[in-house]
């Protein structure tokens, strides 16, 4: 009954006395949303539409939605913060070079970034990509890094988030840099030696030691989801190789180190950025190094 027609002004009488209606809001489930302004007015929030694979939580008050593949997402007007990680890297596999057989680090997780405070005022398309995971590819070391995750505005073009995914690990067992380091292998004589763990919160890989590779470096902030102390850990650092066991994925979904006997690396967690554990392979033993774990984009919005 309360609609501004053809510019017509509207009014309610209150206490004898016409008064100019500006806003009408309407509750429901206890929360107040707007559904009418005079001049045709700001429209209510509309939760955001994604054409990919996600999951939301909250509701029109505070909430997020989780983007675990590359899709257009469609945001309303309001403000939003977007976190993304890039895809973790692989450990590359380890293989003969000439006559002589070397181990290979870690991959490093894929880096993390936050941007707060982006206002939508209509109606906007974003292009997301989601960073793929590095695969270990022998000895080429060009298929081992993790992809770039990004969101981009379709209508100006601008790029509100966009962050690189972790770095190979190396032949010569260092780890590879990343939001967390890859740990490094494992290079002398030992059958009880133990792997290095990958790096996390942001933190380097275990390494740069004694018979070992070296480490690889974090990015030195923390990689929990936008930044903040009391949120979801991500991107941990693949663990390194050893003989008698391997070392830790770093927390945040790093893959474990391969060992002797089991000389296959775990791959990093999908859509957390982890990276891929070390493998190990000689003349007796074959195995991989674990691939990058997906990175992932999240959007989140509070209207309270």
């Amino acid at each position: 009954p309360f609609i501004d027609k053809g510019g017509i002004l509207m009014n309610v009488g209150i206490n004898n006395r016409a008064s100019t209606i500006n806003q009408i809001f309407v509750g429901v489930n206890n929360i107040a949303r707007l559904v009418y302004q005079s001049g045709g007015g700001t429209p209510a929030f509309e939760l955001p539409t994604f054409t990919g694979n996600n999951a939301i939580s909250g509701d029109e008050t505070q909430g997020r939605i989780e983007l675990y593949e590359s899709g257009t997402l469609t945001l309303y007007p309001g403000t939003y913060d977007f976190f993304a990680v890039g895809g973790g890297a692989s450990g590359v596999q380890t293989g003969s070079d000439g006559s002589t057989y070397k181990n290979a680090g870690a991959g490093g997780a894929g880096y993390t970034k936050t941007t707060t405070g982006v206002s939508i005022s209509a109606k906007t398309e974003f292009a997301i990509v989601v960073g793929a995971g590095g695969t270990q590819s022998g000895k080429v070391l060009s298929n081992s890094a993790g992809g770039v995750s990004s969101a981009a505005n379709n209508t100006t073009a601008s790029v509100v988030v966009t962050v690189n995914g972790g770095v190979g690990g190396y032949y010569g067992a260092n780890g590879g840099a990343g939001g967390s380091g890859g740990g490094a292998s494992f290079t002398g004589d030992g059958d009880n030696a133990s792997g290095q763990p990958g790096g996390t919160d942001g933190g380097n890989g275990g390494g740069s030691v004694y018979l070992y590779g070296q480490a690889g470096a974090g990015q030195g902030t923390t990689t929990r989801m936008f930044g903040e102390s009391d949120t979801t850990l991500y991107a941990g650092g693949g663990g390194g190789y050893a003989p008698g066991s391997g070392g830790a994925g770093g927390a945040g979904g790093g893959g474990n180190g391969g060992r002797d006997g089991a000389p296959n690396g775990a791959s990093g967690t999908a859509n957390t950025g982890g990276g891929g554990g070390a493998g190990y392979r000689n003349r007796s033993q074959s195995g991989n190094s674990g691939n990058g774990g997906s990175g992932i984009i999240i959007v989140r919005w509070n209207n309270t």
